[in-house]
């Protein structure tokens, strides 16, 4: 057995995801030294699940059943993904909403907060007397779909991918025309919001230098994968500074245990 999979049996590799899934921490695989930050984010998402998350078998999973996921589930996974790789508790920065004030403010968020034990298939919304529609949530393959689209020069519009998400117009279904009313899509965006609270969250706080309450607003994905990203930046450094003084090959540093690399970067540190 190699290094990296005896510290995951032992460490790493006993935090579960719901229905037998398992979590690799950032750097839990050699195959994480190739990951590629320069994609759209729903290309990312899907490249760190496929590259961290593991069946009962310890096999990966594929990227289609990835791309088939909820952008809920998928935000899960990524969740956790990141409490395996970071911790629980990392710093939000953003600033007062008082214009006189403005101060920077570095709030604290549990990651626990954010996951779901429960996962919402469909959710039913009536724009109009009379009409009830069935949605279900969009998945990683509608996003990559949308990008490509978007990609050759020919953006879905709101109408085209709202009526993807629809199922059932009352039971039946759907035979829709060309565009939907703007109503119908003011009460699918709505109904989708208030199913997924937590793609775009408010906090609430108070400025300790005004003591203005305010409603902090952050995009919980775009956060999680920058907080990824730092991770995998700060082992890229750890690899860079054990590569510079002991010129061992890259691959071979980071397949190391962490309890290793730190071991050789302290008496880098304790030799200046």
């Amino acid at each position: 057995m190699t290094a990296w999979a005896r510290e995951l049996e032992s460490s790493s590799y006993n935090q579960s995801f719901p229905e037998g899934v398992r979590v690799l921490p950032v750097g839990g695989h050699p195959s994480h030294l190739d990951w590629d930050f320069g994609q759209a984010p729903p290309l990312i998402i899907s490249m760190i699940l496929q590259s961290c998350l593991r069946n009962r078998d310890h096999q990966p999973i594929s990227n289609q059943e990835i791309l088939d996921w909820s952008i809920n589930r998928r935000l899960q996974a990524l969740l956790a993904v990141t409490i395996a790789s970071r911790d629980n508790n990392l710093s939000l920065s953003t600033h007062c909403t008082n214009k006189d004030c403005a101060e920077i403010l570095d709030l604290d968020l549990n990651l626990n907060a954010f996951t779901k034990s429960n996962e919402v298939f469909f959710v039913k919304v009536a724009p109009e007397q009379g009409t009830v529609l069935t949605l279900r949530f969009p998945t990683g393959l509608d996003q990559v779909n949308w990008l490509e689209k978007a990609d050759a020069a020919k953006p879905p519009s709101p109408s085209q991918m709202a009526k993807e998400l629809i199922v059932k117009v009352n039971g039946e279904e759907p035979n829709l025309g060309e565009s939907l009313a703007s109503e119908w899509l003011e009460a699918i965006s709505e109904a989708l919001d208030q199913n997924d609270p937590f793609t775009n969250f408010k906090l609430k706080t108070q400025c300790p230098f005004c003591e203005n309450k305010f409603l902090a607003r952050f995009n919980l994905e775009e956060f999680l994968l920058k907080s990824v990203r730092q991770k995998w930046y700060q082992l890229l450094d750890e690899v860079h500074h054990l590569a510079m003084s002991y010129h061992w090959k890259e691959s071979d540093i980071f397949k190391m245990p962490a309890q290793r690399r730190g071991y050789y970067l302290d008496r880098i540190e304790e030799a200046r």
